[in-house]
């Protein structure tokens, strides 16, 4: 292995990226090398060479930076050399217990965090015009989705098994949505936000159980899905009256809503 050759050059190794890099003969996948192994070889004191690395360096170099991320969990690593960061990139995470160090991600464009620990709400998102897509799933001590709308240009969000209640009128500041997903959300109880997003296409809300208004996806005139399994919890669908546009609607029961409908409007309604 490639990185390996470069661990056994030992001290020489940080006397030799600081030539290269100041000559400027480094390339790009001789960067990303160099920070992979410093990565496995070094502790904090290395930050600043890979700092250095990364300024002349290009995509490659950037997604071993967004690696060594992973290694070197700290403040210090995200300011100086995530928020540096032009390329875009992916932040995956999984069983975080700290995701403060999200807001130094602003050239992300997806988020997608797994089984994470917050602190009440979304408001360590970075303040990222890159971010299009922004996934969770199984978040802990998330009680409400405030700071979401840091994502200006998000066009794609998915919640799996979340138990968030607060903060989903944020979501009606996300102008750019095109598709919502929510999966057993039980602090789902409305979809007022839906009424400002003129963008959406699709919106999702299985297993959704609390949900008991569908008010407000009537007003979204592209909004041609729309999936409410396994939300037992609707008593008025009154708003389908509204609808004026074509749409597909996924339900437990169609004869709920089947004399609901507007005569204008082409919907298909589907259930199990």
């Amino acid at each position: 292995d490639e990185v390996f050759q470069i661990l056994h050059l030992g001290e020489k190794l940080v006397g030799l990226i600081e030539a290269s890099n100041s000559s400027g003969r480094m390339s790009d996948r001789v960067g990303a090398l160099c920070i992979r192994a410093l990565m496995e070889a070094g502790d904090e004191t290395v930050i600043p060479l890979i700092k250095a690395i990364l300024a002349n360096g290009g995509r490659q170099t950037a997604q071993a930076a967004i690696v060594a991320w992973d290694y070197f969990v700290n403040d210090e690593f995200g300011n100086s050399i995530v928020s540096q960061i032009s390329e875009p990139f992916v932040v995956s995470w999984e069983r975080r217990r700290e995701v403060g160090g999200l807001c130094y991600a602003r050239s992300c464009q997806k988020i997608e965090l797994n089984y994470c620990t917050f602190e009440d709400d979304l408001g360590v998102l970075p303040d990222a015009t890159s971010c299009t897509e922004f996934i969770i799933s199984e978040p802990q001590e998330l009680y409400s989705l405030s700071g979401v709308s840091s994502l200006k240009n998000l066009k794609t969000l998915k919640i799996y098994n979340a138990s968030t209640d607060q903060g989903f009128e944020d979501l009606s500041h996300c102008s750019q949505l095109e598709s919502v997903e929510f999966v057993n959300c039980s602090g789902l109880q409305n979809l007022k936000f839906c009424m400002k997003l003129k963008n959406l296409k699709e919106l999702k809300a299985t297993g959704c159980f609390n949900l008991e208004s569908i008010d407000g996806i009537q007003h979204p005139t592209g909004l041609s899905e729309v999936s409410l399994m396994g939300a037992y919890g609707i008593r008025d669908w009154d708003c389908l009256n509204s609808v004026r546009h074509n749409m597909d609607l996924l339900c437990e029961d169609p004869s709920h809503v089947e004399d609901k409908l507007s005569e204008e409007a082409r919907t298909y309604v589907f259930g199990m």
